[in-house]
């Protein structure tokens, strides 16, 4: 029964985004309504798990030994999606007011609600492939994003956003690669995946490539010029940009 929860925490803000995004040229309340709707049941279903859902992780798909998608909540976990389920309303709250009178209010709402349905992936991820997988999605939702106004500094602003955020996923799954042929394994344990599986030094060289590629992400990396200031962002946005480094759980180099 959990698994089917999981499932629909992700699916609810997944399907409901990607419809909205098909109704990119509907003017009139219901657009941000439906957005509101959806956004309500999602946190309603993240909340439910938060309160009940055990410390087990549950499987989604499997490609390999090593490469599974499962989802799973540890008190980190817990922690942020409690974050993501609260603030995520009150934003498309905001957004009605701030996009009233807005051309294309479906294409906002859409990816908006998809990119929630990202985050929580991040947030409920039960081990680092997992979570590679839906930040980098976080990074396809949001680019659109950035891209609404579709102003000549929007489309710099994206170029350079996609730019970053590129490097930033090659730096990540040149982590992950080296964690897998390591032999650490991507479950996410007590104390950090590294214990059993390097020496210091190729501890720090897997910390440092994580390290860049968390920090040359935008809002991040300080090379963006603040991206979360910049007026093309849409002010609806920026709380969700300003949560999106933190929310991710990274393993730990402590005990190399």
């Amino acid at each position: 029964m959990e698994r089917v929860l999981f499932l629909a925490a992700l699916l609810a803000p997944l399907v409901s985004g990607g419809l909205l995004c098909l109704l990119r040229d509907r003017e009139g309340p219901r657009v941000p309504l439906a957005a509101l709707a959806a956004t309500v049941l999602t946190s309603a279903l993240v909340w439910y798990l938060i309160a009940r859902a055990g410390e087990g992780t549950h499987v989604l798909l499997a490609f390999t030994e090593s490469l599974v998608l499962c989802l799973g909540f540890d008190g980190l976990g817990r922690f942020f999606a409690g974050i993501l389920a609260s603030l995520w309303p009150l934003t498309v709250l905001y957004a009605m007011s701030y996009l009233r009178g807005k051309t294309r209010p479906g294409s906002f709402y859409g990816f908006f609600t998809l990119s929630y349905a990202a985050s929580l992936g991040v947030a409920m991820a039960g081990n680092l492939f997992t979570l590679y997988v839906f930040y980098e999605l976080l990074t396809l939702a949001t680019a659109p994003l950035v891209l609404y106004p579709m102003t000549r500094q929007a489309l710099r602003a994206a170029r350079t956003y996609l730019i970053f955020s590129l490097g930033g996923a090659a730096f990540g799954f040149a982590a992950m690669v080296w964690l897998f042929t390591h032999g650490a394994g991507g479950t996410f344990t007590l104390g950090g995946l590294l214990s059993a599986a390097a020496d210091g030094e190729t501890a720090r060289l897997f910390f440092l490539l994580g390290f860049l590629a968390s920090a040359s992400r935008p809002p991040s990396s300080p090379c963006t010029s603040g991206f979360p200031a910049q007026p093309w962002s849409p002010r609806p946005l920026r709380p969700c940009c300003t949560l999106w480094p933190w929310s991710r759980r990274a393993p730990s180099p402590s005990s190399a």
